[in-house]
C-alpha cells in the first residue's frame, strides 16, 4: 500500500465556545515529539501533520482563523542519521516492508533523503521552536544546543539566543512544551550507551549521557520561571511516555526462532573455552558475582537459541590464568534487543556475519534489565517533577502523554469504537522508526490536548475526527 499526501478536513460548522482560553498565539518549544518527526527524519509531510500543527489546524477549521507557522525544513524525505550506516546513500525516512513474502520482522526501510538547509525565513512569524533531539538542559542554553543541526539550521540568531529566547519573543498566549522527552528517549534508543549519571561536562560533550536529575530539575524549574515571568501564557507541558512500550524495543526478538537458528552457520563447540573458564571462575566466586555460560542447542527451547550479548554490568572475572574472562552472555526475555539492530541481525541469517553468536551483539543494540531499571527510575523521577510544577503553578497544565500511551496498550483509547495500538498493524499509531508517532497517532495526542483545554478553560472545542488520519503504512520492499 503506498502513502499519500494528507489534506486537513474541510471547515465544518460548529457551535465552539473557547471559554477562559486564549488561543490566539499558540506556540511550541520542546523536542522531537512536538515537532512532527516521524519515520527517523524531520520532513515535510511529518511538520504539518505534528500534534500542535494537527490542533491549531482543527481550531482554524472550527472558529476564527488562526496562524501556525513552522519552520519549514523544505525536504519530501528529510535526513535520517541513523539509516545511514546501514544503507550507504540512502539516509530519508523509513518506510516499513518486508523482505521476504514470510519474515517474522518488519523492516525500516530508507527513502533517498536530503541534507538540512537553512532556514531563511523570518522568525517573528514562527510559533514553533520545536528542535528534535533538544534535551532539557538546552532549552535555553543556546552554547549546549549549537551543534544541533536543526538548530544551527536558523540563520540570523546570535550566539546567545536560545529557543527560550525565541519563543518569549513571539509573545505566546498558550505554550505547548516537553521537557526530558528526548533526554529519556534518546538514552534508550542508542542502547544507554554513555553515564547514567554523568557531570555536567561529561554530559555536554559527550551528548550521549542519561540526564541527572538535578541537571533536569534545574533547567525545567528556571524555563519555567522564564515563561511565567516574562509572558502572560498558559503553559501545556507533557508527561514522558515508557519508551519501552514502543516496538523499536520490543518487536525484536531474544532468542532466534527455530528456522532462523538452524540457517546460522558456526560451531557450538566455538564457547567451549570460555564456559570451561566461567565454570572455573564460578568454583571460588561469591553468589552475587557468579557469571552464566553459553550454551546452544538446537533441539533446546529459547534459551538454548537466545542471543549472544556484551554485558557491561557482568562482574569482572578472571579464568586460572589470570585473564579477563570477555563480559559476554545470552539474552533472556528481560532484555531488549533493539530496532537499530535489524539489519545485522538480517545478515547473519543469510550468513554474512554471526551477529548474536561468535559475534556478540554491542550494546548499542541491547538494553538489559538493568539498564531499563535505570532509566525507567529517572523517567518517573522526571515526572514527579513535571507533576509537581503543574500542582504548584495555576498557569502550568499537564498534557498527560505517559497515561495516554500506556491506554492504548491497554486497548482503553478508542475514537468512534476503534481502538489503537503500539504495533506495526492496521490500528497502529507509531511510525516506521518504532519510537515516534505517525499521523493518526499525533492526532490522538491532539485530541488528548482538546480534552485537557476543555476541562480547563471550560472550552467547547469538537474533537478531531482521528480515524480520518493514516496509520501504518506498507511498501514492497527490496
Amino acid at each position: 500500500v503506498m502513502g499519500c499526501g494528507y489534506e486537513f478536513p474541510t471547515a465544518v460548522e460548529a457551535n465552539v465556545d473557547l471559554g477562559k482560553a486564549d488561543l490566539s498565539n499558540v506556540s511550541v518549544v520542546g523536542g522531537k515529539s512536538l515537532s512532527g518527526f516521524t519515520d527517523g527524519a524531520l520532513y515535510n509531510s511529518g511538520q504539518d501533520l505534528s500534534y500542535p500543527s494537527i490542533f491549531v489546524n482543527h481550531l482554524s477549521s472550527v472558529t476564527d482563523s488562526i496562524s501556525f507557522n513552522q519552520m519549514n525544513i523544505n525536504s519530501e524525505n528529510g535526513l535520517n542519521a541513523e539509516a545511514n550506516g546501514d544503507f550507504p546513500g540512502v539516509n530519508g525516512r523509513y518506510k516499513l516492508g518486508f523482505r521476504e513474502r514470510v519474515s517474522s520482522w518488519a523492516i525500516r526501510q530508507p527513502e533517498v533523503g536530503t541534507s538540512i538547509t537553512a532556514f531563511t525565513g523570518d522568525l517573528n512569524f514562527i510559533n514553533d521552536f520545536s528542535i528534535p533531539n533538544a534535551k532539557s538542559y538546552q532549552v535555553d542554553d543556546a552554547q549546549k544546543i549549537i551543534s544541533n543541526p536543526y538548530f544551527s539550521r536558523i540563520n540570523g540568531l546570535g550566539n546567545n539566543t536560545s529557543q527560550l529566547d525565541l519563543i518569549i519573543s513571539n509573545s505566546p498566549s498558550l505554550v505547548i512544551t516537553d521537557f526530558g522527552t528526548d533526554d529519556i528517549f534518546n538514552y534508550a534508543l542508542n542502547g544507554a550507551i554513555g553515564k547514567d549519571n554523568p557531570d555536567e561536562n561529561d554530559l555536554i560533550a559527550l551528548n550521549n549521557g542519561l540526564t541527572p536529575f538535578n541537571t533536569f530539575k534545574i533547567s525545567l524549574e528556571a524555563s519555567l520561571e522564564r515563561m511565567l515571568n516574562e509572558t502572560d501564557a498558559e503553559i501545556f507541558i507533557s508527561s514522558i511516555p515508557d519508551p519501552f512500550l514502543f516496538p523499536y524495543f520490543s518487536d525484536l526478538l531474544w532468542y532466534f526462532n527455530n528456522a532462523e537458528f538452524r540457517s546460522l552457520r558456526f560451531q557450538f563447540s566455538f564457547f567451549n573455552d570460555f564456559n570451561n573458564s566461567v565454570n572455573s571462575y564460578n568454583e571460588t566466586a561469591n553468589p552475587d558475582s557468579v557469571r552464566p555460560i553459553i550454551d546452544f542447542d538446537v533441539d533446546g527451547g529459547e534459551r538454548f537459541r537466545a542471543k549472544v550479548i556484551e554485558d557491561e554490568y557482568l562482574s569482572i572475572a578472571e579464568d586460572e590464568f589470570g585473564n579477563s574472562i570477555p563480559k559476554i552472555r545470552q539474552m533472556t526475555e528481560e532484555d531488549y534487543f533493539l530496532y537499530n539492530g535489524e539489519v545485522t541481525q538480517y545478515q547473519s541469517m543469510i550468513g554474512t556475519t554471526e551477529f548474536g553468536t561468535t559475534l556478540s551483539i554491542p550494546d548499542r543494540f541491547v538494553l538489559t534489565k538493568k539498564e531499563q531499571e535505570i532509566i525507567d527510575d529517572r523517567r518517573s523521577a522526571f515526572n514527579a517533577l513535571i507533576k509537581q510544577v503543574v500542582t504548584d503553578n495555576n498557569r502550568v497544565h499537564l498534557l498527560d502523554y505517559e497515561k495516554l500511551i500506556e491506554s492504548v496498550t491497554q486497548d482503553l483509547s478508542r475514537f468512534n469504537g476503534t481502538t489503537f495500538s503500539l504495533r506495526f498493524d492496521h490500528r497502529g499509531i507509531v511510525s516506521a522508526d518504532g519510537y515516534s508517532l505517525n499521523s493518526k497517532g499525533q492526532a490522538l495526542v491532539a485530541n488528548e490536548l482538546i480534552k485537557t483545554i476543555n476541562e480547563i478553560f471550560s472550552a467547547t472545542i469538537p474533537l478531531i475526527d482521528v480515524n480520518s488520519f493514516a496509520g501504518t503504512n506498507y511498501v514492497q520492499s527490496n
